[in-house]
C-alpha cells in the first residue's frame, strides 16, 4: 500500500521524536569518559596531561558530537529518510504515471491508487498565430 501524505506526515513527525530521544543518550555517555577524565585529573593533579587523557576525551567529543548532529539536523535526516512522493510519478521509481491505461507501474510492477493514474489532459491546440496587417498605404 503507498502511504498517503498524512501517513508520512504522522511518520515524519514521530521519525522526528525518535532521532531527538536518540540523542539524548548520546550527551548521557559522552560525561562517563569526560568525567572520568576530570574526576582522574583532579585528583592526580594532571588534569591537562592531554596525552594521557587523550582517548577519554575523543570518546566523550564523539559522543557529544554525535548527539549535537542528531539534534541539530534531525529535520534534514528526516526529510531524506522519509521522502513526499511527487505527484503523478511512481514513489518507487519515479516513472511518470500520468496517462496510463491500467494502474500499474509498468517500470517496477507497483499497484497505483487510481487518483495517480488519471487520464492524461489532451494537449492544448498552439494559440493562433495574430492577424497580419499589410503595409500598403491605401489608394483614393
Amino acid at each position: 500500500m503507498i502511504p498517503g501524505v498524512r501517513d508520512i506526515i504522522v511518520q515524519r513527525h514521530f521519525l522526528r521524536g525518535l532521532i531527538r530521544l536518540l540523542s539524548l543518550p548520546c550527551f548521557i555517555l559522552a560525561l562517563w569518559p569526560w568525567s572520568s577524565w576530570l574526576l582522574e585529573g583532579l585528583s592526580d593533579g594532571d588534569l591537562f596531561d592531554f596525552s594521557y587523557y587523550w582517548s577519554r576525551i575523543m570518546k566523550g567529543a564523539w559522543l557529544a558530537g554525535t548527539g549535537l548532529v542528531l539534534l541539530v539536523f534531525n529535520r534534514w535526516l528526516v526529510l531524506w529518510m522519509l521522502p513526499m512522493p511527487r505527484s503523478g510519478e511512481c514513489p518507487a521509481c519515479g516513472f511518470p504515471a500520468r496517462g496510463l491505461s491500467k494502474p500499474r507501474c509498468p517500470e517496477c510492477g507497483l499497484d497505483l491508487p487510481a487518483d495517480l493514474v488519471s487520464p492524461a489532459s489532451p494537449p492544448s491546440p498552439p494559440p493562433a498565430p495574430p492577424p497580419v496587417q499589410s503595409q500598403r498605404p491605401e489608394r483614393c
